[in-house]
């Protein structure tokens, strides 16, 4: 049966109206300690960030799965993060690209982020971001880590959310800890999806990440409707975000 109850989503709905992208948004190098401390420097306690593994299987915090983007180091340009163990991409500068005086600053470990918004009582969607082929495997991870701070981070009033693009690794972060709750990101829109209800009962979810260009406040109605919640990105116009909110 495809059916959830609005009290499910509603006892999970906890959390923060907005949320920081990648940390700090544009405003400082993404997915690094520098980008949370941005993030709550202007006033947003909730910060959205990607985890990924290193090749020896550690949760460290970017986005790409290549690494060039983000990375000044040239021997490394064109590499598969994961074909990189976490000593060696502890080294990385993170920093430059962003701003030639940052280039100090490295890629974070996904404990490391935990610790910091944990003392700093920060809100996280966790975004599960597993290099291909990996997917069960990233989720059980990720999983796994945080719900050794769950507890805490409950107490702190900024238990978090899981999210992916990957079924997978969100039934797998489930199947370790399934007191966390999940939403499920989607690039396309909800008529792109049809079997997103499906997908939705599977995995528990509490919300749905939508692209805020595919989605209609017809969508909006019917996720509700469904007892899920929405979060919506990425959103850098006030205006828009005050149309959404």
């Amino acid at each position: 049966m495809l059916r959830m109850s609005k009290s499910h989503a509603l006892t999970f709905w906890r959390f923060p109206r907005v949320v920081s992208h990648r940390g700090g948004g544009v405003l400082a190098p993404e997915n690094t300690l520098l980008a949370m401390q941005t993030g709550v420097k202007y006033g947003i306690p909730a910060v959205e960030f990607d985890v990924m593994l290193s090749r020896d299987k550690v949760p460290m915090v970017i986005h790409d799965e290549e690494v060039r983007r983000t990375i000044r180091n040239s021997e490394h340009i064109g590499k598969m993060f994961n074909e990189l163990d976490a000593q060696e991409l502890l080294t990385l500068d993170a920093g430059s690209f962003f701003d030639p005086s940052l280039s100090h600053i490295r890629i974070p470990l996904f404990e490391d982020v935990l610790n910091y918004c944990l003392d700093n009582h920060v809100f996280m969607n966790i975004e599960i971001k597993p290099a291909t082929g990996f997917e069960m495997r990233t989720g059980i991870v990720v999983a796994e880590m945080t719900a050794r701070y769950y507890d805490r981070l409950a107490q702190a009033g900024v238990a978090p959310l899981f999210s992916s693009f990957s079924f997978d690794a969100l039934k797998a972060a489930k199947e370790v800890a399934p007191h966390i709750p999940r939403g499920f990101l989607m690039h396309q829109s909800l008529d792109e999806v049809p079997n997103w209800k499906q997908i939705v009962s599977d995995l528990g979810a509490v919300s749905l990440n939508v692209n805020k260009d595919s989605l209609t406040e017809e969508h909006v109605n019917e996720i509700k409707a469904f007892g899920c919640g929405v979060f919506v990105y990425t959103v850098n116009d006030l205006v828009e975000a005050e149309k959404l909110l």
